[in-house]
């Protein structure tokens, strides 16, 4: 897979993450027998009908936003998308005796020793497989179950689709309380960079749509232990999946997470449903948790900038450091092929291996290389005698190595107080890449993704836990407040209530006649597109 492919399935991941919280549906099935299974792969472009094919489109009406009215001081809004909506009818229901009744998290005792991927590969056993939902046909068919409404979804062939995986689920209920899961592919990923090939991942995407049917099906029928441990081997799943070393595992496990989120949605609104603010505060913080995905793509980065002990200080003759540049060279022009294919015959700064290419670009780049050195306190004494080619891959490594830094530095912060420096590191790089003497930037630029758009789509799945803690703390405050919506989310006295842990602030709250709007935004809150604003009311 190169990096093309690569960064494809990051956008893929990241637009997985985005229907999760708009539309909600489960990850697209696909036949096992038939799928690729290179998540990477990028959907081929539908072709446009031709003009005499084309309906005539009903005028559709302006999509319904919650802004609050904006003030004189604040900016004009962008054209983003100012959130998505999410409506609950909601009932009254006190908190659980003992209140940790309920669980959507694996407690200690839960835990079975073990590592969770020798379960998972039994579940991808294809004698797990009922034969007769595998076929193209059937799986496009239950595309229309995920628009289906909860009182209709208790149909004889859901129901039958159900019971033919119940092995499936009983072996994903096992391997989600697994104490461990390692994807054992550090050495792999060390090796193979981005070239490693995921396919397994698929099939995990497959696993949390036969998931999310279970669950939708025991909210239905009103088995609510059943629906709850669900919800956990879900949620568990997620993070189990978010856990693996590269960006893709990451967006694939929000993704997963998110399709829970949602299943969790339609639980609350049942009005003899458990009261699951104590669960929700159970799940781990961050729901998914990012480190593991950022390190590994920060050591792939790392693999391809060459290795700046060869060149740091070193005492090198001239003929010893033209061939390092030619080997360096050769090497960022194969690493350059894999990244872009399209460059073995459009080279984005030409053929690099060429010597007179080297030579123009050492000529080119030597005064700014220099320059650079001094600034970082490397003494004139020690630039003077210095072969060119040294002095310049000197140069290019480390402000390599200063730009991969500063953009990584910011993800290990929460989203709030991290989105300021990440995106002025993100414009500061798109500025330095333009110019094309200028390597490490525009290899860095071809290398990474968006980091700001990937931690924010970590940050979103917390945000619509804190959301559903939010209602379930108001379904609490109904016992004793007649069962109305409160004016303010300071009338919940008895209960803590979360901070957005996207913009690092109190959630807006505003109750406007029957519905309360939890989770709006004003204009300079815009840049947080792709967030969701529930709209609750109070059931009659």
């Amino acid at each position: 897979m190169s990096r093309w492919l690569w960064s494809g399935c990051v956008l893929l991941g990241l637009q997985i993450a985005v229907v999760a919280q708009s539309a909600d549906p489960a990850p697209s099935p696909q036949p096992p027998a038939q799928e690729k299974a290179d998540p990477a792969a990028k959907p081929m472009p539908k072709q446009a009908p031709s003009p005499k094919a084309v309906p005539k489109q009903p005028k559709q009406p302006a999509p319904k936003t919650f802004l609050l009215p904006e003030s004189k001081t604040q900016p004009a809004p962008e054209t983003r998308n100012p959130g998505l909506t999410r409506e609950v009818v909601i009932s009254p229901k006190a908190l659980p005796v003992p209140a940790l009744r309920y669980q959507l998290a694996n407690r200690f005792a839960d835990r079975i020793p073990g590592n969770a991927t020798t379960t998972y590969l039994r579940v991808f056993a294809s004698e797990f497989w009922p034969r007769q939902y595998r076929d193209p046909k059937f799986v496009q068919k239950t595309l229309e179950w995920d628009t289906l409404p909860l009182d209709k979804f208790g149909t004889p062939e859901i129901r039958e689709y159900v019971a033919a995986h119940r092995n499936m689920i009983k072996e994903m209920d096992i391997a989600a309380r697994k104490e461990r899961f390692d994807w054992e592919l550090d050495q792999r990923l060390e090796q193979e960079t981005f070239t490693l090939l995921l396919p397994d991942l698929q099939q995990f995407r497959e696993l949390a749509r036969i998931n999310q049917y279970r669950v939708r099906l025991a909210i239905h029928d009103k088995r609510y232990d059943e629906a709850l441990l669900g919800l956990r081997t879900g949620f568990s799943m997620g993070r189990q999946v978010g856990s693996g070393p590269t960006l893709i595992h990451g967006l694939v496990g929000i993704a997963i997470t998110m399709v829970m989120s949602q299943n969790l949605d339609e639980l609350l609104a049942q009005p003899d449903a458990p009261n699951l603010y104590w669960a929700l505060a159970e799940l781990p913080r961050p729901l998914v948790d990012p480190r593991s995905a950022f390190q590994g793509e920060f050591r792939m980065v790392d693999r391809y900038l060459g290795d700046l002990s060869l060149v740091e200080g070193k005492k090198l003759t001239a003929a010893e450091a033209n061939q390092l540049l030619n080997q360096e060279m050769q090497r960022f022009t194969n690493n350059l092929n894999v990244i872009n294919p399209a460059s073995k015959s459009e080279p984005i700064m030409g053929d690099m291996s060429a010597p007179f290419a080297q030579a123009a670009y050492v000529a080119v780049a030597l005064a700014s290389s220099k320059q650079f050195l001094l600034e970082q306190g490397i003494s004139t004494d020690q630039l003077k005698d210095m072969p060119a080619s040294q002095v310049v891959m000197w140069a290019t490594m480390l402000q390599a190595r200063q730009i991969r830094d500063d953009m990584f530095k910011w993800v290990m912060l929460p989203y709030p107080q991290a989105i300021l420096g990440i995106q002025q590191a993100e414009k500061k790089l798109r500025e330095m890449s333009i110019s094309t003497t200028n390597i490490p930037a525009v290899f860095l630029r071809l290398l990474l993704p968006s980091l700001e758009k990937v931690h924010f789509a970590f940050s979103r799945a917390d945000r619509r836990i804190a959301q559903q803690m939010i209602v379930e703390a108001i379904r609490h405050h109904m016992t004793t407040n007649g069962g109305k919506l409160p004016q303010s989310l300071d009338e919940i006295a008895e209960l803590p209530i979360p901070n957005d842990p996207v913009t690092g602030k109190p959630f807006r709250y505003a109750l406007r006649g029957d519905q309360a709007i939890l989770g709006e935004l004003d204009a300079k809150d815009l840049a947080f597109s792709g967030v969701f604003v529930y709209v609750i009311r109070a059931k009659k």
